[in-house]
């Protein structure tokens, strides 16, 4: 089995955002038509994988000029377990030859929620390295904890200067429509 990747219009995106809605937690998401302007900013792309026709999984990135960051990794159930999920996340750096590397935004190991360590687990057997800052994500009830990984695909973990001016972009991108972003921001660096 071999996945094949597109990159997907505005239009096939109604149907992962309906999956969204499915795999992700609503504090992690944004509604429909914020996703679009994303998408229509250019920073923003959706990655469809394919089996053999059928509908495999989607990686959703940021992009800067240097970095990526993985905004959502999902795999369709039937799919669990059979390693679509590194193949898509091993995909990103053919299809984006020139970034230094990609960022990820993980849940913090909770010892309540086995997941929260396969979910670390995974990314780190693709090369994902922890990266030793405190970092919020921002949502509409305020930010939520969590950790932030690297996975280098030119060079080694970025210096925090780089870091904190990607998280800068990042927020003032993705994260435009939260009216405490600066309070976040301060509490990261």
């Amino acid at each position: 089995m071999v996945l094949q990747f597109k990159r997907t219009s505005t239009e096939e995106f109604k149907s992962v955002y309906q999956d969204m809605l499915k795999q992700f937690p609503q504090s992690e998401l944004k509604d429909y038509q914020a996703y679009l302007n994303l998408i229509k900013s250019g920073n923003y792309d959706i990655i469809l994988a394919h089996n053999d026709n059928i509908p495999a999984g989607y990686a959703i990135i940021f992009k800067s000029d240097k970095y990526l960051l993985l905004d959502y990794l999902a795999v369709a159930g039937m799919y669990h377990g059979k390693g679509f999920g590194g193949e898509i996340l091993n995909s990103l750096k053919k299809m984006y030859p020139d970034k230094a590397g990609c960022f990820l935004e993980v849940e913090k190991p909770n010892p309540v929620d086995n997941n929260t360590y396969r979910r670390i687990s995974f990314y780190q057997r693709h090369g994902a390295e922890k990266i030793n800052i405190d970092y919020y994500y921002p949502n509409r009830e305020g930010d939520l904890a969590m950790d932030l990984y690297y996975i280098a695909y030119k060079s080694e973990i970025p210096s925090r200067e780089n870091i904190l001016n990607f998280i800068k972009e990042l927020f003032g991108t993705i994260h435009q429509d939260i009216p405490h972003i600066e309070q976040v921001l301060a509490k990261i660096g």
